[in-house]
C-alpha cells in the first residue's frame, strides 16, 4: 500500500506545480557563446498579444538584443495545445513542434523524421526554482547519436523550457555537432527572477577570452583508481562524466588540482566534459581499465 500512496504523492505533486509555458509576463535571458569574438551575444525574448488563428490562440514571440532595451521586433508566433504540446513559426520555419510536456519516459520526441532527428526522455525529476517552487524536469538525450558527447543533451524545466533555448533551435540543437544558443542565463515571470543559470553572475552575460578559455591536463590515461585533473585557469569549473551512451554518471565542482574517485566505474570509455561560467566547455576522453 505504501508504494501506491507514495506514487499518489509524487503525481498530485507534478499536478500541483503544472505550468503552461506559453504565457504572458514571462521573459527569457539567452547567451550565445562566440565563436570568433571575446564577447558574447544576448538576446531577451518574451511572448505576447494574443490571438487567434485557424480556431487556436497564439501569441506573438518579440526579442531584444541590447540590455534594458526598449526596442523589440517580432521574430515568430508561439501556441500550445491542452496537452502540453508547444508549436513555433517564424519566417524561415513553417509551424513545428518544439516542446511535449506531457512526454513520459522512453517517450521520443522527433523534430526531423527524415534525419531521424530528435530527443528521447531518459528520466524525469524535480527542480527547485528560487521561489522555493518544485518544477518537474525532463532530462533528454538525443537520437542520432547517443553515445556522442559532442550532440546536445538536454533538459526541460516545466514552464521554463530548455535550458539551452527556450525557442528550442531544434535542427541545430539535435541533428549537428553545432548550436545557437548556449543557454537561457535567467527566466522572469511578471518581473520576478525565477531561474538562473548556475554558470552566470548576472542575467546579461560578458567575458574575456581569458575568462572563457579551459585548459586542463588529465592523467593517467588509461586510468585505474584515480583521474587526476591539473587546471591552469580554475575559474569555477564544473566537470561531467558520461558514458558511452552520453548518459552522466557523475558531476561535481573542480579546484586548480584534484582527483576523481574511479573505484565504482565499470570498465570501458568514458568523457569528461569541463563547462566555467562564461560558456566554454572543452571534453576530454579517457579509458578506466
Amino acid at each position: 500500500m505504501k508504494p501506491i500512496i507514495t506514487l499518489l504523492l509524487l503525481v498530485f505533486t507534478f499536478q500541483l506545480y503544472s505550468q503552461h509555458f506559453v504565457k504572458e509576463g514571462r521573459v527569457w535571458h539567452r547567451y550565445q557563446t562566440p565563436t570568433f569574438s571575446p564577447g558574447y551575444t544576448n538576446s531577451t525574448i518574451t511572448c505576447k498579444y494574443p490571438f487567434f488563428k485557424d480556431g487556436k490562440q497564439y501569441y506573438e514571440v518579440y526579442e531584444t538584443l541590447e540590455k534594458d532595451s526598449l526596442y523589440w521586433h517580432k521574430i515568430g508566433i508561439i501556441r500550445e495545445d491542452s496537452i502540453g504540446k508547444v508549436y513555433y513559426e517564424d519566417p524561415n520555419d513553417p509551424e513545428h513542434l518544439i516542446y511535449d510536456f506531457g512526454s513520459k519516459v522512453g517517450d521520443t520526441i522527433f523534430y526531423n523524421t527524415q534525419m531521424k532527428c530528435g530527443v528521447q526522455v531518459l528520466y524525469i525529476d524535480t527542480i527547485l526554482i528560487l521561489n522555493g517552487e518544485k518544477r518537474k524536469r525532463w532530462n533528454l538525450s538525443n537520437i542520432i547519436e547517443p553515445d556522442n558527447p559532442f550532440l546536445v543533451h538536454d533538459s526541460w524545466i516545466d514552464g521554463v523550457g530548455s535550458t539551452h533555448d527556450p525557442l528550442c533551435k531544434l535542427y541545430s540543437l539535435f541533428c549537428s555537432t553545432d548550436y545557437f544558443w548556449d543557454g537561457i542565463s535567467c527566466f522572469y515571470e511578471n518581473g520576478i527572477l525565477l531561474y538562473m543559470n548556475s554558470w552566470v553572475k548576472d542575467c546579461f552575460v560578458t567575458a574575456t577570452n581569458e575568462q572563457q578559455s579551459i585548459s586542463a591536463k588529465i592523467f593517467p590515461n588509461p586510468a585505474s583508481r584515480l583521474l587526476n585533473i591539473q587546471m591552469q585557469n580554475p575559474t569555477s569549473i564544473k566537470y561531467q562524466i558520461f558514458n558511452v551512451k552520453g548518459i552522466q554518471v557523475l558531476q561535481g565542482d573542480l579546484e586548480s588540482s584534484q582527483s576523481i574517485e574511479l573505484q565504482d566505474f565499470s570498465e570501458g570509455n568514458y568523457y569528461l566534459l569541463l563547462n566555467n561560467k562564461f560558456g566554454a566547455q572543452s571534453l576530454y576522453p579517457f579509458i578506466k581499465n
